[in-house]
């Protein structure tokens, strides 16, 4: 998966940019993509300060998926939430 270094505390991973504590940081998350790939992964051990669209048109919510629940389910999906 490509990085783009926008700043020396910033990283863009695909739509989305993060913001680290300082340089070092971002050169782990950025190193941790290259090497796995996994986003999800590399974001819980380099814990970004901030993150926004790299596009400033959209918002976090249209350029981030959302992970599905461990307990998604398909055939009550209509009905979760509601008691």
């Amino acid at each position: 998966m490509a990085t783009v270094r926008i700043t020396p505390n910033e990283v863009q991973v695909d739509e989305i940019i993060y913001t680290f504590a300082d340089a070092g940081v971002a050169d782990v998350f950025e190193s941790c993509i290259a090497t796995t790939g996994d986003v999800a992964h590399c974001v819980k051990d380099q814990v970004a300060l901030h993150k926004r669209p790299a596009d400033p048109g959209k918002l976090i919510e249209d350029v981030e998926p959302v992970p599905p629940t461990d307990n998604w389910d398909r055939e009550e999906a209509p009905h979760q939430g509601r008691t």
